[in-house]
């Protein structure tokens, strides 16, 4: 009984041994953001996506824009928005799409801080009822 014990503990304690053994050259032949290793950084990712790109800069995202109260920005089709700070009212007969909520926010409605929007016409936009920022990714005009 004791010899079975004994040999079922040595076969457990080898086949663990070899277990680890293949974690560890398993992990350490995986280059950085190859299959056997693909966790990668964002500052990884960031720097291969510039050289992807031939070094362009990757300020495509949002832009922000200061409007004062009164005016009018008024959104190119599939320009998108977040409403930061301040007060507006949504503008155009096809509205906005509030892709936050994935509702159409009508003309007339108010628009809701930090929801983001989509304009589904060069016609749509929002009109600001106090001093606000609004971040924006796409092409826009003010009135």
């Amino acid at each position: 009984m004791k010899k079975k014990f004994g040999g079922i503990l040595i076969l457990l304690l080898v086949g663990t041994g070899i277990f680890r053994f293949g974690m560890i050259a398993g992990a350490a032949s995986g280059e950085p953001g190859s299959a056997g290793d693909p966790l990668i950084t964002q500052s990884y990712l960031e720097q291969r996506l510039r050289e992807v790109s031939g070094g362009e800069s990757l300020q495509n995202g949002f832009q922000k824009v200061n409007i004062a109260k009164g005016k009018s920005l008024y959104l190119n089709e599939g320009t998108v928005c977040i409403i930061y700070s301040g007060e507006a009212t949504v503008l155009g007969s096809k509205g906005l799409i509030n892709a936050t909520q994935g509702l159409l926010a009508k003309n007339s409605s108010s628009a809701k801080l930090y929801h983001q929007y989509v304009s589904p016409s060069n016609a749509s936009g929002m009109k600001t009822k106090a001093n606000s920022i609004i971040y924006v990714k796409g092409n826009y005009s003010i009135d």
